[in-house]
Formats: C-alpha cells, sequence, structure tokens
C-alpha cells in the first residue's frame, strides 16, 4: 500500500472532507489520526474508520487555541516520534454581509482558519524536520483552502480574508521548506 507505516494526521476530520480524507489515507495504509475539537464527532468518526480496519488514533486539537495545539502535537511526538502527513481542514465558515460582521466573528474566523493553521503547520514541521528521515518518504503538508480565498464572493469577508491568507503561506512554506525535501501543496474545494 502507497502509505503504509506513515502517520497522517487530518485536523477537524471528525466528519466531511476531513473523515473522507482520513478514510482515503487509511485505505492506502497509514495510521490515521483523528483529531477534532467536538470528542463526540471524533469517537463516531474513529469508530467508523475502526470498522474498516484501519489503524486509528485519536487526539483532541482544538486549533482555535494555541495551547491545545501544542499539546497535540506534543502527544504525537510521544506516541509516533513521527509525523509524515498533515492536513490543515478544520475550520469555521460564516457567511454575512461586510458591513455585518462584528469584529468577534472577524478575529474567530481568522484564529481558527488561519492562525490555526499557521500554528499546526508550524509544529508539524518542526516534528518532521526532527525525525528520522526514511528513502523515498518525503513529509506532507496540505493546506484545505478555498476559492472564497481566490475570487472572494457575497458574505465571504472573514472567511475569504484568512483563505487568502492561507493561499499566501501555503506558497512561502512550499518554498522554503522544499529544501528540506518536504512537500507543501493546497486544495481549494468550491
Amino acid at each position: 500500500m502507497k502509505l503504509d507505516g506513515r502517520v497522517a494526521l487530518v485536523t477537524g476530520s471528525g466528519r466531511g472532507i476531513g473523515l473522507a480524507t482520513l478514510q482515503a489515507f487509511a485505505a492506502e495504509g497509514a495510521t490515521v489520526i483523528v483529531s477534532d475539537k467536538h470528542d463526540g464527532r471524533a469517537a463516531a468518526a474513529a469508530e467508523t474508520l475502526r470498522g474498516t480496519g484501519a489503524r486509528v488514533d485519536t487526539i483532541r486539537i482544538d486549533v482555535g487555541e494555541p495551547d491545545s495545539i501544542a499539546a497535540g502535537f506534543a502527544t504525537i511526538a510521544e506516541r509516533y516520534g513521527r509525523l509524515d502527513i498533515l492536513v490543515n481542514n478544520a475550520g469555521i465558515g460564516g457567511n454575512k454581509p461586510f458591513v455585518d460582521v462584528t469584529l468577534a466573528e472577524f478575529e474567530e474566523t481568522i484564529r481558527v482558519n488561519l492562525t490555526g493553521a499557521f500554528l499546526c503547520a508550524q509544529a508539524a514541521t518542526r516534528l518532521m524536520l526532527a525525525q528520522e528521515k526514511r528513502p523515498g518518504v518525503r513529509p506532507k503538508i496540505i493546506n484545505i483552502c478555498s476559492l472564497s480565498g481566490q475570487r472572494g464572493g457575497k458574505g465571504r469577508t472573514a472567511y475569504g480574508a484568512a483563505k487568502a491568507g492561507l493561499d499566501l503561506i501555503t506558497r512561502v512554506m512550499a518554498t522554503e521548506l522544499a529544501e528540506h525535501g518536504m512537500n507543501v501543496n493546497a486544495v481549494a474545494p468550491g
């Protein structure tokens, strides 16, 4: 299997795109880590994955809380000593006219969708750079972006701004981390 022996973390993987991504990684042999701030969602996702025979772990990470991110990655380092794939998927939406977006709503969206992804990517990179290198295995970070970050759109003030920032961070990371043998990419679902 393509991902046998690799460890993959997907943030916000209790449902939707995150869970589907873990299912695909598990089908290719990866050990998958379910991460969601909602414990019930994470437990249900882990049970679904275990039902397929996947190797599954659950680590709670709330990407809106820096201490939770630090604790989650410390747990990964302790349990596995490595991380081969990070998918920054966790995020919050929001669809409100520009003039009606409160400062608190704007800051929360930036904190979760941009700052949280940034901190997760930093923590993952530090672990990936420190871990034992294996022939043919390039650590990967995939940021889930959005067309809203490229085109904007009605009602997408905070969300679009956060995803545009994540697009730019992805480009910078890809350039800087390539020299360390790492791949960094973005995927922008509709």
